[in-house]
């Protein structure tokens, strides 16, 4: 993947949702789900993409790589809580 994308105005609406898994005196855990969409891309410049996650700075995933037409989820485990999330997509 050659090219990096700051995208986060341009691939909203992301869908953000967590799911709680009570655990006894631990961290509770959580599940981030991304999902997304490219709209009007023009013909002959349908590219490759994925996009990487990191969570309070830690990596934490990337999806699986498909065409901007085409559209794409993930999930990312994490605890329930405040965090700062950076969604980055790579296009080649």
């Amino acid at each position: 993947m050659k090219k990096v994308a700051f995208i986060s105005i341009l691939l909203l609406p992301f869908l953000f949702s967590f799911t709680v898994k009570e655990t006894a005196g631990k961290p509770q855990k959580a599940k981030l789900g991304i999902s997304w969409e490219f709209v009007g891309v023009e013909e002959g410049y349908d590219h490759d993409t994925k996009c990487k996650v990191w969570i309070d700075d830690e990596y934490a995933g990337e999806s699986t790589v498909k065409k901007e037409t085409e559209p794409n989820k993930m999930k990312i485990k994490t605890t329930v809580g405040s965090h700062t999330v950076k969604i980055m997509n790579y296009a080649d």
